[in-house]
């Protein structure tokens, strides 16, 4: 892998470890789908939607652990590694987070909306 100075060349030719980048793909599709499923639910409210969002708790979780795992272990073997390769795999940490944390704030949403009385004050025509 190149080092020294970021580059958009040394992105382009550097490489994520292959767990990495799998578990970054089912992390980005997990997030997509309870986004997705969030706005659904909003759309025509149902409690199958809510329980599919709900019963998705540990999923992103854990592919965000096997993520940071990931990264640390390929820090620790990387001997050689310049400042890029260092904060790509930081970055790909911090990513993971922020991923984790949209699906948990689904979640969140979900749980939130056994509160209200009335929900027709969530529906877009409420607004329009």
């Amino acid at each position: 892998m190149p080092t020294g100075r970021y580059t958009s060349e040394n992105l382009m030719t550097m490489s994520l470890p292959k767990s990495i980048r799998e578990n970054l793909r089912f992390l980005c599709v997990e997030v997509d789908s309870q986004v997705a499923s969030l706005q659904a639910f909003f759309k025509t409210p149902s409690a199958a939607i809510a329980r599919r969002i709900l019963d998705r708790v540990g999923y992103a979780a854990n592919l965000k652990m096997r993520i940071h795992t990931s990264c640390v272990k390929s820090l620790a073997d990387c001997k050689k590694c310049g400042n890029t390769e260092t904060l790509a795999l930081r970055g790909v940490e911090f990513i993971a987070t922020d991923l984790e944390r949209i699906a948990e704030l689904c979640r969140d949403c979900i749980k939130q909306m056994e509160y209200l009385t009335d929900i027709q004050c969530m529906l877009p025509k409420a607004y329009g």
